[in-house]
Parts: C-alpha cells; sequence; structure tokens
C-alpha cells in the first residue's frame, strides 16, 4: 500500500476536509464535505472507512482487492475488484442485484447516479457488506466480465463524476439520505472518491450532488406512481393532471436511453431496452417523479 494512503487511513478523522453546511430550513440542512486531497484507491489492498456524519462511528467502506478465480475454459485467473458496503446494519448502498451462473450467486452492484438523481425510498437499497463498483479478470490484460456493472464493464472503461446513493441510520436510529461523488478508472482498477453529502432531516431524500436542503425542493414532487410490467411502464400523475410531462428513462450508468413527451396524467409506454433496472423519471418543470424499476421482455 502506498505511503500516502496508508497516512490518509490512518489520519481519516483528522482529514484536511472542508464541511459546509447549508441552512436552508429551521430543521433541515445538507450537510456537505469536500475531501481534500481526493481519496485515491488504486492499488491491490487499498483500503477506506468513512464516517459519514462524523459521529465516530464508520459508515461505508471501500477496497481494492486482487485474488485468484477459476473459470472452466481459462482455468485460474487473476480477480481484480474495486468494492464497496455498508459497515453498519440498516445502512445501505442504492444498487441492483444479478444472478450469475457461472458461481451460482448473486453479486450486488451500486448503481452510477447521475447528477440530480433523485436519492430516497424509491431507490432499490442493498444492505449487503460486499458489493462491486467493477471486477475484472486477468489473463494477459484485464477482461472484464461485469457486464452488469454500472461504473465499469465490458463498454464502459471510466465512469467520471458520477454518485452512490447512501442510506445510513444515526446514533438516535433515524433514517437519512445521502450521496458520495467517485470516479472509476483504469478499467475498474482505481477508484477516486471526491465529496459526500448527507440531509439532516430524518427520512428527506436528496438529490445526487446537490448542496440544497430537500426541504426547500420538496414542494417539487410529483404526486402518482410509476410502476412497470414487462417493458410497459405505467404511469399516474394524481397532482397536476393538467400539465404535459417528459418521461426520461436512465440505465445503471446513468445515461439517458429513453425520452418522450407526454400530453396526459395517465400514461402506458411501451419500450423497446434491453431488460434490465433502469431509473425511470417523470417530469414537469422542476417537478418531478421517479422510481427505480425492472424491465424485462
Amino acid at each position: 500500500m502506498k505511503e500516502h494512503v496508508k497516512k490518509r487511513l490512518q489520519q481519516y478523522s483528522l482529514f484536511t476536509c472542508v464541511n459546509l453546511i447549508i441552512q436552508q430550513g429551521a430543521t433541515a440542512e445538507v450537510i456537505y464535505t469536500d475531501i481534500n486531497p481526493d481519496t485515491i484507491l488504486d492499488d491491490a489492498a487499498e483500503f477506506c472507512s468513512i464516517d459519514i456524519d462524523n459521529n465516530g462511528i464508520y459508515d461505508f467502506a471501500f477496497l481494492n482487492t486482487s485474488g485468484t478465480t477459476y473459470d472452466f475454459t481459462l482455468g485460474y485467473l487473476t480477480l481484480q475488484s474495486l468494492l464497496a458496503g455498508p459497515m453498519v446494519l440498516s445502512d445501505a448502498i442504492a444498487g441492483i442485484s444479478h444472478y450469475y451462473f457461472y458461481d451460482g450467486g448473486y453479486r450486488y452492484l451500486p448503481l452510477a447516479l447521475s447528477s440530480e438523481s433523485l436519492i430516497g425510498s424509491g431507490l432499490t437499497w442493498q444492505e449487503v457488506g460486499i458489493q462491486y463498483l467493477a471486477w475484472s479478470t486477468y489473463t494477459g490484460v484485464y477482461d472484464n466480465h461485469c457486464n452488469h456493472c454500472g461504473w465499469a464493464n465490458d463498454t464502459l472503461f471510466e465512469t467520471i463524476d458520477k454518485y452512490l446513493g447512501l442510506r445510513f441510520v444515526d446514533a438516535d436510529n433515524n433514517l437519512h439520505y445521502g450521496w458520495m461523488r467517485c470516479d472509476v478508472l483504469d478499467y475498474g482498477q482505481t477508484l477516486v472518491i471526491k465529496d459526500y453529502a448527507y440531509e439532516s432531516e430524518a427520512n428527506y431524500p436528496i438529490l445526487a450532488g446537490s448542496k440544497e436542503t430537500y426541504q426547500n425542493i420538496n414542494s417539487n414532487i410529483l404526486s402518482g406512481n410509476i410502476y412497470s410490467y414487462g417493458n410497459v411502464v405505467y404511469i399516474n400523475i394524481s397532482s397536476r393532471p393538467e400539465l404535459e410531462f417528459t418521461l426520461n428513462i436512465y440505465d445503471i450508468s446513468g445515461r439517458c436511453v429513453y425520452q418522450k413527451d407526454l400530453q396526459e396524467s395517465r400514461n402506458s409506454v411501451t419500450t423497446s431496452l434491453i431488460p434490465g433496472i433502469y431509473l425511470v423519471e417523470v417530469r414537469c418543470g422542476i417537478e418531478y417523479l421517479a422510481k427505480t424499476l425492472l424491465l424485462s421482455k
């Protein structure tokens, strides 16, 4: 492990962080922390743990690791992984799970959220301690096999300025939502952690990258429901039925893969997207409603 990372981990509580608290209401506020310098995990066995609300208890951990795996065709291979996970029971990371037949088990994959993605109860939350941002096997060159990872996969070589969705419980057992801005570089071999924030008001969602409390933007949330069956998305907006809306669908890497203008508050939209997990958003100006959905054939 490089000396600068060792020092950073040993003295994490004395990190040269710039804490910015944006006051936006009587009780609600966004607590923002800039990690300066950025935490960089680019060698195997480098580890970092973060106490997001500075209460003396580490909430989330990150690990760059290398080990051995076995392939029935190629034999023993080197496996390179970037791992994330909660360190406290009930803390969680927004993501998806996927069953891999070749090793007979599920792997848990954090979402790479785009700026202003809604982080709240509508996402799928995973409390599993080992979650994969990226992995690849080494057979002379790195050959990535994480087809479903949102941070690095067969066609995504790096991810810049995307957000982890975080959920944690404080010392009083109150639930909070937050975000963490990261890069995954070098085809899934390097993790950079830049900054993070959380909403101090219990059970309040937060927008990825936002330093403004959700108390001020809470009135911008549309009332209604979004759900799916097969490849059809069903939308029912109850709060503003007289307005027109835009439907945006994002894949797990945060890329907008579908967009359509809607003229009615009740809609059923048939998609031709590849089966998988998507973030579905309905927006009208600054008002919106979002939900994570599984689309299939």
